[in-house]
């Protein structure tokens, strides 16, 4: 994301020097043009709070990869858990969270459109849909994951299969909650 984000304002910045020709002539005209930094300001203006938030969501991530990297290796069994924990429990739900996201993009869109249209009437009942969707999906996948634990650790990882199962078992709500957040949170961003 911050590499999309930088590699957009270098575009901006390419642009800007590109068409400075054509600024110089317009104000020579009489037509007032934005600066380069006023217009890097007014993109990046917006964004702020997903930039926060997208790295507020990767900091334990990030944090946890550096401390195993600083951790003594005398102890590989600790290591061997938290790859378990980041390579494969949170992979496994980040597909499940993804499908629903996927079947809850149509049901985002039609409240957009009816917003647009000043149909609160309508807006109101597609949220609510959306809402029926991700509980409905994420109560089933977690409940899935939750029982059949065991044999989708059997069969992605084999040596540590009862610490993932144990994970999988404990640890599947966060489907649900995770897929009515992304939810919420499209909705609150627009």
């Amino acid at each position: 994301a911050i590499l999309s984000e930088l590699l957009v304002v270098f575009l901006l910045l390419f642009l800007y020097k590109i068409s400075r020709r054509s600024g110089k002539r317009d104000r020579q005209e009489g037509y007032a043009t934005e600066s380069c930094w006023d217009c890097i300001r007014h993109l990046c203006a917006g964004r702020w709070p997903q930039f926060i938030m997208s790295l507020l969501i990767c900091l334990p991530l990030v944090l946890g990869v550096l401390l195993t990297g600083k951790a003594d290796t005398a102890d590989p069994q600790a290591i061997a858990e938290y790859g378990l924990y980041a390579g494969k429990y949170l992979v496994f739900c980040g597909v499940f969270v993804s499908l629903i996201s996927i079947c809850v993009l149509p049901v985002t869109g039609k409240i957009f459109l009816y917003f647009r249209r000043n149909e609160q009437r309508f807006a109101r009942t597609a949220f609510q849909c959306g809402v029926h969707i991700c509980l409905v999906y994420g109560i089933f996948f977690s409940v899935y994951t939750a029982f059949m634990g065991g044999r989708i650790a059997g069969l992605f990882c084999p040596d540590n299969g009862e610490l993932l199962a144990k994970m999988l078992a404990g640890g599947s709500s966060v489907i649900a909650f995770v897929s009515l957040s992304l939810y919420f949170a499209r909705l609150l961003q627009a």
